[in-house]
C-alpha cells in the first residue's frame, strides 16, 4: 500500500510487506516524478491528510484504492463481534488532488 501525503511524500511501510517487483518499480519511478519515498508506517488516523492511495500487485502492478472501511471501535470489549464499518478514507474526497498512481503507471 502506498499513500501520497502533502509535499509529495509517498509513504509505504518498510517492514511487514512483500518487497516485490511492482513495489520496487513504484519506488524507482517515485524519484523521477519528484516524489519522496517515506518508509514511516501509514496511519489511518492521518487519513485526512492523504491525497491518494494505491496498492501494488504482480498482476495489476498498480491499483487505485477507492475507499477504506474500518471497524467501528465503541470502547466496549465484551467479546462480541462488532461488524459495523465506517468509511475512513475515500477517493471521492480528493477529486482535484494529484493522482500519483496514474503518473506512476
Amino acid at each position: 500500500m502506498f499513500v501520497l501525503y502533502p509535499d509529495n511524500v509517498l509513504r509505504t511501510a518498510a517492514t511487514g510487506v512483500l518487497h516485490g517487483y511492482a513495489r520496487q518499480l513504484v519506488l524507482e519511478q517515485a524519484h523521477r516524478l519528484g516524489l519522496t519515498p517515506d518508509f514511516t508506517p501509514i496511519r489511518l488516523d492521518e487519513s485526512a491528510l492523504w491525497l491518494d492511495c494505491f496498492v501494488t500487485s504482480s498482476i495489476k502492478l498498480i491499483a487505485p484504492v477507492g475507499k477504506i472501511m474500518a471497524p467501528v471501535v465503541d470502547g466496549v470489549e465484551d467479546g462480541t463481534n462488532n461488524t459495523e464499518l465506517k468509511e475512513s478514507w475515500s477517493r471521492g474526497n480528493i477529486a482535484n488532488a494529484r493522482l500519483a498512481w496514474r503518473e506512476l503507471y
